[in-house]
């Protein structure tokens, strides 16, 4: 995954505005470079690392409207989830095809490997819809277009709103982002509600983001304190990816599959259970060592 750009210059302290436009531009661009080799596809690389540009752009979109006004922004938060949206349907095909590879090599029985060669297919069929998708979605012309967009809708949304510095205005990002992280805690305490445990890796992804952003005048600390959130973040990312396979081959056993894929269905669901299992425990284990370790505590002491 390729590292998030630089920002220099920011007055941390000056009462404005004109950090939004400076860091939103910044990922903006930051996205829009990886644009030739998201549809080239040489390699798969290239769309998973525009669709985290992407996530880092709509991050702190969403987090620094609070001190803007809102209309001017909405077309362009459309265009940038639709971009998303198209990113993420080829990266999911990417990684299912690898997911995939990876177990046909760990298996020997050749009724297995060939039901999970078919399920390649479908998934490699479904993967050249998307990328076909993606293409018309991420033309040269239509990314160039939205980046004057975007800075049209900033300089308009932020021209009556109150001036605000960014280490306050970061301070309120983090604060709002631990909030709602607290908010969805109690659900991971209840590992067969798949939604809840979901939406709690999206805030833990939004708080592990507003700290990046916010280490760039609060130092090393913050960025120490988005790794520590990160963990939870892959942790219950792994679980929701078993949830979506775990729903598949089930669907699939029930169905009326082939004599390979049944096979492969069969033997494929127990090892993501499995999976889902580990990463469940992980995460439970990794909340445990939060409380232990005060990470909340020590999140709001560094905003405090």
């Amino acid at each position: 995954m390729a590292k998030p750009r630089e920002i220099t210059g920011l007055d941390c302290e000056k009462r404005s505005l004109a950090w939004v436009s400076k860091i939103l531009l910044t990922r903006f661009d930051e996205m829009a470079e990886f644009r030739h080799a998201a549809t080239g596809f040489a390699e798969i690389k290239g769309v998973h690392d525009m669709r985290v540009a992407a996530r880092r752009v709509r991050s702190v979109l969403r987090d620094v409207e609070p001190f803007l006004d809102k209309e001017p922004l909405k077309e362009v938060k459309k265009a940038l989830k639709a971009i998303s949206d198209a990113l993420g349907a080829v990266r999911d095909q990417d990684v299912a095809i690898g997911a995939l590879k990876k177990w046909a090599e760990e298996t020997e029985g050749d009724d297995i490997k060939a039901g999970i060669d078919h399920l390649s297919e479908e998934k490699a069929d479904k993967r050249n819809t998307a990328r076909s998708d993606l293409t018309g979605i991420i033309t040269a012309e239509k990314v160039d277009d939205l980046g004057k967009d975007l800075k049209s809708a900033i300089k308009e949304a932020s021209a009556d709103a109150e001036k605000i510095s960014f280490s306050d205005a970061a301070g309120q990002m983090v604060a709002a982002n631990l909030d709602e992280m607290l908010d969805l805690a109690p659900r991971l305490y209840k590992p067969f509600k798949r939604n809840g445990l979901h939406k709690l890796r999206i805030a833990a992804k939004r708080i592990r983001y507003s700290l990046e952003l916010a280490a760039l005048c609060s130092g090393p600390d913050a960025k120490k304190l988005a790794k520590e959130v990160s963990r939870m973040q892959d942790f219950l990312g792994e679980l929701h990816d078993c949830d979506i396979w775990i729903d598949e081959l089930s669907k699939r056993l029930t169905g009326e599959p082939d004599e390979n894929e049944r096979e492969a269905a069969a033997w494929l669901l127990p090892l993501f259970v499995r999976k889902q299992n580990k990463e469940y425990l992980s995460a439970i284990d990794l909340w445990e060592q939060w409380r232990k370790n005060d990470l909340v505590e020590r999140i709001k002491a560094l905003f405090g």
